[in-house]
């Protein structure tokens, strides 16, 4: 990062810090990602051996491809993968609400990776959970921010998570369905065995203005597991 960007996202910081001073806590979570031998690609890889386990196929959805880092270490024949992504990788070039209003088919596991903001995160797993298949997986990334500016809106620094983590929120609230989130690789959530009456909770009345402050109290309510538990969930 130049130091002209540097400077300039100080000066932002400092400028959020007097805005919203009631809202920020220097308090962080103790997780170091880089030791844990665990990563959003090997969860989803095994959702998808589980799959074909099962049925002989898999059909894979990726919303937010970017770079194309997850997308291309998916296991599957480009045929039975779509990435879609508004500016780079994948193979779909629009965005995630415009895709999934011409969308006609069903998926077994989606990735959600896309914008780091909690309306449209949580505009793309409904819009997900109507598309999978039974038995399917819906995994979110960046459920666990460590803290205030990896979790602020909009994003000022390169560590971004994003405010994603209301939507684990309102999940763990939600009816016939499972949720977990696997404490690997900034929170990898995941959906499965979702009934054909599942409620989704909306509760953006409730928390949408929420900052990382009120992510801390949450946090310790929320469906965590380590990683040989993730797959272990996965699995069963």
């Amino acid at each position: 990062m130049g130091i002209r960007k540097i400077i300039k996202n100080k000066i932002y910081e400092n400028n959020i810090r007097s805005k919203y001073k009631n809202y920020i806590v220097e308090e962080k979570l103790n997780i170091d990602w880089n030791s844990i031998s665990c990563n959003r690609i090997a969860l989803i890889n095994t959702a998808i051996s589980k799959v074909i386990k099962l049925k002989n196929e898999c059909k894979y959805l990726e919303i937010g491809c970017d770079q194309n880092e997850t997308y291309d270490s998916i296991a599957l024949s480009s045929e039975d993968k779509t990435g879609v992504d508004p500016a780079a990788g994948g193979n779909t070039r629009m965005t995630s609400d415009k895709f999934f209003e011409t969308n006609k088919k069903n998926y077994d596991v989606v990735f959600i990776d896309g914008l780091h903001e909690y309306k449209q995160c949580q505009k793309d797993i409904i819009n997900a959970l109507a598309c999978l298949n039974k038995g399917g997986f819906i995994f979110i990334h960046d459920m666990i921010p460590l803290d205030w500016r990896a979790e602020f809106v909009p994003r000022f620094q390169n560590t971004w998570n994003g405010d994603v983590w209301k939507t684990a929120y309102e999940l763990s609230k939600s009816n016939n369905l499972e949720f977990s989130i696997i404490e690997a690789d900034n929170g990898v959530g995941v959906i499965k065995n979702v009934s054909q009456n599942y409620d989704y909770k909306d509760l953006s009345s409730e928390i949408e203005t929420f900052k990382f402050k009120e992510f801390l109290e949450i946090y310790k309510s929320l469906p965590i597991l380590k990683p040989d538990n993730g797959f272990k969930y996965i699995f069963s």
